[in-house]
């Protein structure tokens, strides 16, 4: 009673306004894909779903969602299998490489029997759970878990029709036999200790039709049942085989007994029947894909469908039940404007050939993914015209216009105020062809535009200006680089310094370096050549304009900046070497990413993972991220965006996105949205305090109610963060705290309140 009181008065307290932020500093979050799902398990009130790269559950009582990924236990990412074993209360997951976790009570445990085993493919089929045991069909044979004991009991790997290891897509047990579904169509084996399960010979076959294609299976009763793939459901008797009219379809992708029924799905459709045999079909506009399905405790459907998520009939309707995340996984880049978030499908392949991608972009504002793209019969998407291969935006603020760069469509416009996209190519514009690669909006907020693939003396870079007039910038060899023999006909990425100059990083396949050029004519190349720079390595991947005005620039091997520069200046254009106790900072690293935090630090992503380099000069790496020591979804990292306003910082990886709130943001000029978080900091908080929305390097105090000092000192950027300990490291007590904040000159100040719940 006494601590109620106490928590009562503090909030009586604190009258300030507690702005909260989505994650706390220091947190992660993931953004992936979850309408793809794979699998799904019941308990008690629980159905988890397993997607391609992601787990989530939804909670039918109270009807929340809740992500689940490797901050919170999950040891991998990539999906195959899930099941839930009720007597043990444990939650089987299993990943495409053979890493298997199990979700208990009171515990996590994490097998990588099946992962450092010598097969090659270690992918898990199907799980099929009797008392302690999980038996799992796998692509090398049958290897059987026990849950209780958490360790692989034995496995059936050489069951052939010569010894040799074929893939077990799913199995069941009748009679006393266990039944497997294979490539060699379905094998059967007692299950008596007696007999030797490890030895082919003791394995026989059902007689079946020829070239059958079989990769499901389920009892009923003494009866087994399997799908034969362009054929029909048949029931495995006493040695005889019977077809079951009325159940015809291509493929079967699950077949399961629940509630004294075989449940099939098939494409768009789901199947079921008892002892009977009467046929009964299940199909809605919510059922596309059932990959598969089970009953709860209530006898109510639910279904892991491949292109919709978690579909449920808990009421009278099938309705979607699945997390809102982005459309696909394949993102190619990603960026941050005007406080939004926003990731482009792609793209082009290593070759950069165009991949036909009509993904379209995803849109992340007010912690909600949207997304944006022609399939239509997708829930959860925007349809937009059909533009593929999206691989650079920019946001005109002022005409509320964004501009995308498409590979296959040209220059594409979206007009928010009505909602309209258009687009341009060589056939209503200046552009040499539809392979338009760049774009960037220039200090006039005229548009600068890249065209890919463009044969030589002709235009490679264009300028749409604010009233909608077309220019081109410069030509090969006869503007920017007249006096030249240099192929300038690949232009991937441009961004803009601070003086106005376009810096162009051409392709890593072709033409390699950087140009750089201003509308005046005059320019500079950077590459390798002793000639011309210092660049060590011309194969640039990636580039980030910093605070100072510093051009960074990602190579094939290593990282290196450039100070801000002139053009009318003789000389060459030199790359600084970053060095890291003096030596070449990340050398042999392929950097694929650089972006840029409100505290000027540079966040630096590699085919490794990702390094937090501060300020150039001090030579000093904040943190370094991987898969394996943080919840980091994968190591190879195809694009970074800081979200400027709230520090969060995005990583798109192969695998998806994942987030990390950083402890940076971008300074404001004025105390006029100062956020505290959280406020007030709940009891076991483990994490930082973090005040945002100051001026560049605001000077914080913090002290208790009688003005006793308790920590003290300047922002990173607009962002100042504090563990909640004073300069000894002991941890705030519960009680009322003080902020006080101002500017260097002390002529913007701000006071604010946090309340401390022990």
């Amino acid at each position: 009673m006494k601590k109620k009181i106490v928590i009562t008065l503090i909030f009586s307290l604190l009258n300030i306004v507690s702005f909260a932020q989505n994650i706390p500093v220091g947190a992660w979050r993931t953004h992936l894909t979850y309408r793809n799902a794979q699998s799904l398990a019941v308990a008690e009130d629980k159905i988890y779903v397993a997607s391609k790269n992601a787990c989530f559950w939804y909670n039918k009582s109270t009807q929340q969602t809740k992500i689940m990924g490797k901050d919170e236990g999950l040891s991998d990412i990539g999906f195959s299998k899930i099941a839930y074993s009720p007597a043990q209360k444990t939650l089987i997951l299993t990943y495409n490489n053979g890493n298997i976790d199990l979700l208990k009570e009171n515990e996590n445990v994490n097998i990588k029997t099946i992962f450092n085993s010598r097969f090659d493919s270690k992918k898990i089929n199907h799980i099929f759970i009797q008392e302690n045991i999980a038996y799992l069909s796998t692509d090398f044979g049958v290897v059987l878990l026990d849950v209780v004991r958490n360790l692989i009991l034995e496995s059936y790997t050489q069951i052939g029709t010569n010894g040799n290891n074929i893939p077990a897509y799913a199995l069941t047990i009748a009679n006393n036999q266990l039944f497997v579904a294979t490539s060699e169509g379905v094998k059967f084996v007692p299950l008596s200790n007696s007999i030797n399960k490890q030895d082919f010979r003791n394995w026989k076959n059902i007689s079946l039709p020829p070239n059958s294609v079989i990769k499901t299976i389920a009892t009923l009763g003494n009866d087994v049942f399997f799908g034969i793939e362009k054929s029909s459901i048949f029931k495995y008797s006493n040695g005889v085989l019977t077809a079951i009219s009325g159940t015809s379809s291509p493929i079967f992708y699950d077949l399961s007994a629940q509630n004294n029924r075989i449940f099939a799905s098939t494409n768009k459709q789901i199947f079921q029947f008892g002892n009977d045999l009467n046929i009964e079909i299940i199909a809605d506009q919510n059922i596309d894909k059932p990959l598969q399905i089970a009953l709860d405790k209530d006898s109510k459907l639910w279904i892991a469908d491949e292109n919709l998520g978690l579909v449920g009939k808990p009421e009278t309707d099938f309705k979607v039940y699945t997390p809102k995340g982005v459309f696909a996984s394949d993102v190619f880049k990603i960026k941050y404007l005007d406080k939004k978030i926003i990731a482009l499908a792609g793209g082009y392949n290593e070759r950069e050939q165009a991949q036909n991608n009509l993904n379209g972009f995803y849109w992340f504002e007010n912690d909600i993914w949207t997304n944006y793209n022609s399939f239509t019969q997708i829930a959860g998407s925007t349809t937009i015209p059909p533009y593929k291969d999206l691989v650079s935006v920019a946001f005109d603020t002022q005409n509320q216009q964004i501009f995308f760069a498409s590979l296959t469509d040209g220059l594409v416009v979206w007009d928010l105020a009505s909602q309209k996209f258009s687009n341009f190519t060589n056939v209503n514009s200046p552009l040499e062809n539809s392979k338009v690669s760049g774009v960037l909006l220039d200090s006039d907020q005229n548009l600068i535009v890249s065209n890919y693939g463009v044969n030589d003396n002709k235009p490679v870079i264009f300028q749409r200006k604010n009233n909608g007039s077309w220019g081109s910038l410069y030509l090969n060899r006869s503007f920017a680089f007249q006096n030249d023999d240099i192929d300038t006909s690949s232009p991937v990425e441009m961004i803009l310094d601070d003086a106005k100059n376009i810096w162009v990083r051409q392709s890593s396949l072709q033409s390699k370096g950087i140009l750089v050029f201003n509308v005046k004519g005059e320019s500079k190349k950077i590459n390798n050549y002793t000639t011309n720079g210092t660049l060590t390595n011309d194969d640039v991947l990636c580039f980030a304009k910093d605070l100072q005005g510093n051009i960074w620039a990602g190579t094939e091997k290593g990282i290196f900046y450039f100070s801000p520069i002139s053009l009318t200046s003789s000389g060459n254009i030199v790359a600084n070497i970053v060095r890291y106790n003096d030596r070449f900072f990340l050398r042999d690293e392929r950097v694929t990413a650089v972006a840029i935090d409100g505290a000027n630090r540079k966040w630096i992503g590699t085919d490794n993972g990702v390094w937090l380099y501060d300020e150039n000069t001090s030579e000093k790496v904040v943190a370094n991220f991987t898969a394996q020591n943080s919840p980091l979804i994968s190591n190879k990292i195809k694009d970074i965006a800081v979200h400027a306003v709230t520090g969060e910082v995005f990583f798109a990886t192969d695998q998806g996105i994942v987030s990390y709130r950083g402890s940076a943001t971008e300074a404001t000029s004025r105390f006029e949205e100062v956020k505290i978080f959280p406020n007030p900091v709940p009891p076991a908080f483990n994490g930082v305090l973090s005040i945002s929305g100051l001026v560049e390097n605001a000077n914080v105090k913090i002290t208790d109610v009688s003005g006793k000092m308790v920590f003290q000192g300047n922002s990173q950027g607009g962002t100042f963060t504090w563990n909640l300990a004073d300069y000894n490291g002991v941890k705030a007590r519960t009680g009322v705290y003080i902020i006080f904040c101002a500017n260097n000159d002390g002529s913007e100040t701000f006071v604010g309140k946090v309340a401390v719940v022990e």
